[in-house]
């Protein structure tokens, strides 16, 4: 272990709005690897004093998002920040209270599958860091959802509720397709947000056996995405093996992944570069077209300092 200098930051909380005061903000301070590890350490709190003023002593350098939520009349107010702390201390971020903008949309079904649409949740999750949090929206029986109060930044747009099968084969917001590094609403746009589902993804089925080949049962198997692809959390799927060692994962996007299957895996660690880095030859590699099924037999990998 090295020692390493804690270093302070403060700043303050302003808002813009009339009759709002940045008085009873709350400030949290969260570290970049809390998005890609979810066993990460949590972020801190601090409420501002009466002047909006907020500090974090003992902060370790890193990289950090300085977030700011305030309630009024039932509506989240934000503002955030990212920050590079090194050997100093920051003093001087300010943060400007703003309100969000409302985003409405519709959620379409490519083909002719049934689909309630009262089952369905329509989540918008921050792609830097923590952001401000997922934001969602329940889908009304006629098919369309509003969010409100959304606040400005980049976000990947994911449907809760969907039959296993299913997956969101297209977004568009406005006029134009939503790219795979996310919705961008950092800046004010019109446009309603049109969401097409489909029941046509592919399925992956098998078995784990163990080093004496052996149908093991709870182990972790995890889908990856290949390339840039990995860098949405969405597009990973994990489930565990039966008493049998058997494993199914359906609704699956077309693309290329690899399949794992550990023996003992920390939640989220799979999402880190890194850690994937160590086990990359022992995964099964894998192209899915819309509608596809492919059975694989995979070989565990056994926890670190197991040998089976």
């Amino acid at each position: 272990m090295l020692p390493m200098r804690a270093v302070r930051v403060r700043g303050r909380v302003v808002s813009t709005l009339v009759g709002v005061s940045a008085l009873n903000a709350q400030v949290m301070l969260v570290p970049k690897i809390s998005m890609v590890r979810a066993f990460a350490p949590s972020h801190r709190t601090s409420p501002t004093d009466k002047n909006g003023s907020f500090e974090f002593r003992g902060v370790t350098p890193g990289t950090y998002a300085v977030i700011a939520t305030l309630l009024e009349n039932n509506k989240r107010l934000s503002a955030q920040q990212v920050v590079e702390l090194g050997s100093g201390d920051v003093d001087a971020i300010n943060l400007v209270i703003t309100p969000g903008n409302d985003l409405a949309g519709t959620v379409r079904v490519e083909g002719n599958a049934a689909v309630d649409g009262r089952e369905l949740r329509v989540i918008l999750e921050p792609t830097e860091i923590m952001a401000f949090g997922p934001q969602a929206a329940m889908v009304k029986p006629d098919m369309t959802f509003k969010l409100e109060s959304v606040a400005a930044n980049t976000y990947r747009v994911r449907v809760a509720g969907m039959p296993e099968d299913f997956f969101v084969s297209a977004v568009r917001f406005g006029e134009r397709e939503v790219p795979d590094s996310g919705l961008d609403l950092s800046h004010k746009r019109s446009g309603p947000l049109d969401i097409v589902i489909s029941a046509n993804g592919a399925r992956v089925d098998g078995t784990v056996l163990d080093g004496q080949q052996q149908a093991f049962n709870s182990a972790r198997v995890v889908l990856v995405p290949e390339g840039s692809r990995r860098n949405d959390p969405n597009l990973f799927k994990a489930t565990s093996t039966d008493q049998y060692g058997r494993y199914s994962l359906r609704g699956i996007p077309l693309g290329e992944y690899k399949l794992f299957a550990w023996e003992n895996v920390e939640p989220g660690a799979y999402q880190d570069p890194d850690f994937l880095r160590k086990y990359e030859d022992l995964g099964s590699s894998l192209r899915l077209s819309p509608g596809s099924s492919e059975t694989r037999e995979l070989k565990l990998i056994p926890a670190e300092g197991e040998t089976r």
